[in-house]
């Protein structure tokens, strides 16, 4: 679990660094990719709102660190449709290291498909689906494979 982690920091800073230049968002978000909640980072590629991006996420519940990673485009400057596709990675923190079956950490693909309100003072809001897929059926999350269109909202600030 260290070793994703720190990719994970790394991928996360390193694109901090080459973005200096961009629109950036930090947001909360109730359900979502992120299951019952999450705080989020969202960078934009180019120097607009709007157009392609990435977003990375956390959130703890009880024993579960969950990280949402996730590019996406966004249509619209003020209004817009957001699109993206990423993965929501679980870790099961009370378990340590990964054992031989990899049973503590599970990797669900996952979308977002949200309606995005980018005001002019900064203000953001999201509203829209989180489809999100489980394909292992590991007995330490669920007992089989699920398929979830989970409901999402946020509420952000754009730096």
């Amino acid at each position: 679990m260290k070793k994703i982690f720190s990719v994970v920091l790394l991928v996360f800073f390193a694109n901090v660094a080459l973005m200096a230049q961009r629109a950036h968002v930090l947001y909360a978000e109730g359900f979502g990719s992120g299951a019952l909640w999450s705080a989020n980072y969202d960078v934009r590629f180019n120097p607009e709102p709007g157009g392609f991006g990435s977003r990375l996420g956390v959130s703890v519940i009880e024993n579960l660190l969950i990280i949402p990673l996730q590019v996406n485009y966004i249509s619209g400057k003020k209004h817009g449709f957001e699109a993206g596709i990423g993965t929501t990675m679980f870790f099961d923190m009370d378990n340590g290291e990964d054992g031989p079956s990899g049973a503590n950490k599970e990797f669900c693909p996952s979308a977002t498909l949200m309606y995005r309100y980018q005001g002019p003072k900064g203000f953001n809001f999201r509203v829209g689906f989180t489809p999100m897929y489980s394909m292992s059926g590991n007995e330490d999350y669920v007992l089989n494979p699920w398929f979830l269109l989970w409901p999402g909202a946020s509420v952000g600030y754009r730096l």
